[in-house]
């Protein structure tokens, strides 16, 4: 008895032709794995997000600082009233139009519910000669539309 014939061989496979490659790599450099990431380095500064910011709201009116330069009561006469302002004006646009006389101790402006200005306010020097300098200075100066009125501010039943 015959022992069986092995098996004829496979007909070779046809390999396929190559691709072309608009690249022009060698042969089978197409088919490899891309390459391994990179191994993390430092981030620079730059590219980090930024720290985070604490935002504060904005003072309102009554919350804005006037700088007081003196702990001293001041002298007699040296209230001012000033009436015409205009609505929008504040206690830090009296303090920038007054500041330039004298030392100031306290400064006003009246206003509404809204916090409009009511159209009259106070500024108080320390001095006398401060207050009356003032007022010779600005009483009847037209701001804005409206005229201003300085005189000695008189208190109510006097």
């Amino acid at each position: 008895s015959r022992a069986p014939s092995p098996p004829a061989p496979a007909a070779p496979l046809a390999t396929a032709a190559p691709r072309y490659d608009p690249y022009r790599r060698p042969p089978g450099a197409a088919a490899r794995a891309p390459p391994a990431p990179k191994a993390p380095q430092a981030v620079p500064s730059y590219m980090l997000p930024p720290a985070p910011v604490h935002v504060r709201a904005a003072p309102t009116a009554g919350e804005l600082q006037i700088p007081r330069r003196f702990h001293v009561s001041p002298e007699e006469y040296t209230n001012l009233h000033i009436t015409g302002l205009e609505s929008n004006v504040t206690d830090l646009h009296l303090y920038q139009a007054f500041a330039g006389f004298g030392a100031i101790s306290s400064v006003k402006a009246m206003v509404d519910l809204h916090g409009n200005c009511k159209g009259w306010g106070f500024v108080q020097f320390m001095y006398a000669g401060d207050a009356e300098a003032a007022i010779e200075s600005t009483n009847g100066m037209v701001v804005g539309t409206k005229q201003w009125v300085v005189s000695h501010h008189k208190k109510k039943g006097a």
